[in-house]
């Protein structure tokens, strides 16, 4: 009976000692780390950008001729020119080389080529009323000392009209304003990208002169 007492005292004592290593590894487990934890990640499904929608062009306007009727009509870009109906009588002033040719007709007639919008049967230079003010030129030109209609000079960006940059050819002064180029509307800055150029609105689609 001695025997029996003894192993169930060493019994009991095993069975504490188990518990109170037990308790001692709960008790680090909730106040330090006992190793790396791993955390799981889920990755996001992945969707596909939904692609933007290309403009519906209104009725009868264009951005190129692809958008009017191909054989029949052709993309005309604002202010341009869509030919003559009826050609006008060619001014009786008369053919010139240089400005001095038309100095017997005033001092304000240079030798110039007709504008296309006169619809005159000459192509040759003739001598016409120059310009007096800007006003009179087309969009990104000014009004010359000489009453020609000339590139408008400029340093920046900022000293030409709007859908006009500042540019040069050959890389060298003097620069003047031209349209600014493009290929969608961005550049336009709310205007309409139109044969590769910056407009305040969308073309126009017109027959296609016989």
């Amino acid at each position: 009976m001695v025997v029996y007492r003894r192993g169930m005292r060493g019994f009991g004592a095993a069975i504490v000692a188990l518990a109170t290593l037990a308790v001692s590894a709960c008790g680090n487990s909730d106040n330090r780390s006992v190793g790396p934890t791993a955390t799981l990640t889920i990755p996001a499904p992945t969707t596909s950008p939904t692609p933007t929608p290309t403009p519906t062009l209104p009725p009868g306007r264009c951005r190129g001729s692809g958008d009017c009727s191909i054989g029949f009509e052709r993309c005309l870009e604002p202010g341009g020119f869509a030919g003559c109906g009826i050609i006008r009588a060619t001014p009786t002033t008369g053919g010139c080389n240089s400005d001095s040719d038309c100095a017997s007709y005033g001092d304000l007639f240079v030798c110039e080529y007709p504008d296309p919008h006169e619809c005159y049967g000459s192509l040759s230079r003739l001598c016409l009323r120059g310009c007096m003010r800007d006003k009179e030129c087309p969009p990104g030109e000014a009004c010359a000392s000489s009453h020609h209609c000339v590139r408008r000079p400029c340093s920046l960006d900022s000293d030409c009209p709007q859908y006009f940059a500042c540019f040069s050819f050959t890389g060298s002064t003097p620069k003047s304003c031209e349209r600014t180029g493009c290929t969608t509307d961005a550049p336009c800055l709310g205007g309409s990208c139109v044969k590769g150029e910056c407009y305040s609105e969308l073309g126009t689609c017109v027959p296609i002169p016989e």
